[in-house]
């Protein structure tokens, strides 16, 4: 089974930069930050996860974790934001992972200069590709 490593970085309000390796491929990713793994605010927490390939209604074909605790639905699909809505950050994120080509910062419409992953879709099609549709085994530290 191939393996997917992602090693998170500091957590900040603005998200969660980290590491998106597969094989000798080391691309970058953003989650939320941790929230006590509360749901459609919080990142998952660290662990083995398996993942299977999913339709999903609103981002098409993608990974979904299996048996996250506490949670459901937590993907693997594209977005530049992942930030603490509380605090006035934009976000795309409801507790999943978005694969970026690097970390930098953007300006949504309407918002503020933020942490945002750069170029997600090209790291999503990179990701897809190598997965190739194949279960997963996702390792989080």
């Amino acid at each position: 089974m191939k393996t997917l490593h992602i090693t998170r970085q500091a957590c900040t309000d603005q998200g969660t930069p980290g590491y998106f390796a597969f094989d000798a491929t080391v691309l970058r990713c953003i989650e939320l930050p941790w929230r006590d793994n509360k749901p459609q605010v919080s990142c998952i927490p660290p662990g083995t996860y398996q993942a299977r390939i999913y339709q999903s209604p609103k981002n098409g074909r993608v990974y979904m974790l299996q048996d996250v605790p506490g949670r459901s639905d937590v993907e693997i699909h594209p977005a530049n934001f992942a930030g603490d809505v509380a605090f006035g950050w934009k976000c795309e994120l409801l507790g999943c992972i978005a694969p970026a080509m690097s970390i930098g910062k953007l300006t949504p419409p309407g918002g503020r200069e933020q942490l945002a992953g750069l170029q997600s879709r090209d790291a999503f099609a990179e990701f897809m590709a190598w997965a190739a549709g194949e279960p997963l085994q996702v390792v989080i530290a």
